[in-house]
């Protein structure tokens, strides 16, 4: 099991930009261990990509981002509470990037939903820098085969989970658990894990 904690101060928002809420539904999901090797599509890491890809060259604040309910289960579902400037060119943005994840995944999950509506301003929201720093953390969190066996063909020796991104006040907490049958290799996915949180 291994659990990262992002921590930064959050601020008021601008009243000119546009709160929006924007949800991934309708994957497939699984076991992290049984399922890890059929491909299938981490709704948090689907969130993230709709996320960056949406905003562009925009920057976008984060107010919360949550998904997934266990570290061992593949995430279904998750969502994000942003505030941008433009958000017609948001949705262009999102809409492209579904798009892209509806071919890249064709047959695996083509119940994908994906959904922005305005949302209630919130009260406060992580800054431009730091909700960056948080999406590109998510983004390059390994999740799914990392390595297969060298003995036995199709086998799985060692993978990953991203399974829980939770925001708690000035905090998102993020739950992920690390498998493999080769106690070095599985000493080198949590140095990856803990290099990510350092640049982070």
């Amino acid at each position: 099991d291994l659990q990262l904690s992002f921590q930064a101060r959050r601020g008021t928002v601008p009243r000119e930009l546009q709160a929006l809420d924007l949800r991934v539904r309708g994957l497939r999901g699984g076991h992290s261990g049984i399922d890890i090797h059929r491909n299938r599509m981490n709704a948090i890491h689907a969130l993230v990509r709709l996320l960056l890809q949406g905003a562009g060259e925009q920057a976008l604040r984060l107010a919360s981002i949550d998904g997934g309910n266990k570290r061992n289960a593949i995430p279904r579902e998750a969502g994000a509470t942003l505030c941008i400037a433009d958000a017609g060119a948001f949705h262009r943005g999102v809409d492209a990037a579904a798009a892209a994840l509806r071919a890249q995944f064709r047959g695996l999950e083509d119940r994908l939903e994906v959904r922005v509506q305005p949302a209630a301003p919130p009260p406060d929201a992580w800054s431009e820098a730091d909700s960056q720093r948080l999406l590109d953390l998510l983004c390059s969190v390994p999740s799914g085969v990392v390595a297969l066996s060298s003995d036995i063909p199709g086998l799985v020796e060692t993978s990953s989970n991203l399974g829980v991104v939770r925001t708690r006040g000035d905090s998102a907490e993020i739950l992920m658990l690390a498998r493999s049958s080769v106690a070095p290799a599985l000493a080198g996915l949590i140095d990856t894990h803990r290099s990510l949180a350092r640049l982070a």
